[in-house]
């Protein structure tokens, strides 16, 4: 069913005396009755997205791409309904040269809202942040494009640790060694002293000699833990934080969350993921916090 309908079944439910609920609850097998215990509050379900929730948040290359179809005369009205630094960012991105005209308040209103419909066509629609489930992996609603990125290059440490245990050449230590911060290389010797309870293929390490690559491979495999840890949630949450992803690594996340096979069909296992990523939040070094990827 969707959201809507999961959400109107709660409502109902939720209205009924405690031994009622407890019996309708059991009629339910327990996927659906995990289903009706993620579906949001009705009072916030009807909350229609605004452009303010999404256009302060959203990473610039989602707006390029919505904008490149326009003449720059066009461009520079839209970007002048916008907050000043990402309008600064997409006037140097997209080559605008010429000063961006004043535009009324109702006139930066409905440009905005002419932004969030185009990113909706494309995107499908989502329900806002505050109607999604509760959940502990609604914390990364607050992460950027750097942090998620970041967080995923830790994630992809615990697939490289585990790819070390095969290394018996010193040359691929001394080139991973090189590819990472001091933090990083202490990390993941903590990772390596238990051994990975989830494993997703060998790195192919000789492939990636140069450090930028060899970074490049461990977040991808990181996003993939990233992907596998969503699964099951809400589909809104992954909209909402693909937009603070650049387009690129938002479109690589989505291809990884698929059908599940195998061993995380199982939760518990999922739950590993999970943990990981509540683990790594509050340790990720701060200086890091405030670079780029």
């Amino acid at each position: 069913m969707s959201t809507l309908c999961w959400a109107a079944c709660k409502a109902l439910v939720e209205r009924q005396p405690p031994q009622l609920k407890k019996k309708l609850l059991e009629l339910l097998p327990a996927s659906q009755q995990a289903e009706l215990q993620k579906a949001p509050m009705q009072k916030v379900l009807f909350s229609a997205l605004s452009p303010d929730e999404i256009l302060d948040t959203i990473h610039p290359s989602w707006l390029i791409h919505i904008l490149l179809p326009y003449t720059e005369s066009e461009r520079c009205f839209f970007l002048s309904s916008l907050n000043s630094s990402l309008a600064s960012q997409l006037k140097k991105l997209l080559d605008v040269n010429r000063p961006l005209p004043s535009v009324t308040p109702l006139g930066k209103a409905y440009l905005r809202g002419e932004m969030l419909a185009l990113i909706k066509k494309e995107r499908g629609e989502a329900i806002t942040k505050a109607a999604l489930p509760e959940s502990t992996l609604n914390i990364l609603l607050d992460f950027d494009a750097t942090r998620l990125s970041i967080l995923a290059f830790w994630l992809g440490l615990y697939d490289l640790a585990e790819e070390l245990r095969f290394a018996i050449d010193k040359q691929t230590w001394l080139q991973v060694e090189a590819a990472l911060s001091q933090s990083e290389w202490q990390g993941l010797k903590t990772f390596q002293m238990k051994k990975e309870r989830l494993t997703f293929g060998r790195m192919p390490l000789k492939d990636f000699a140069d450090p930028r690559k060899l970074r490049l491979l461990i977040e991808q495999y990181g996003l993939n833990r990233l992907a596998k840890a969503l699964h099951g949630e809400n589909g809104s949450l992954l909209w909402h934080i693909s937009l603070h992803l650049d387009r690129k690594r938002a479109e690589f996340l989505a291809r990884l969350c698929g059908p599940l096979k195998g061993p995380l069909e199982k939760p518990e296992l999922r739950e590993v993921l999970r943990l990981q990523i509540l683990a790594l939040v509050p340790l990720l070094p701060e200086e890091q916090k405030k670079r780029a990827p």
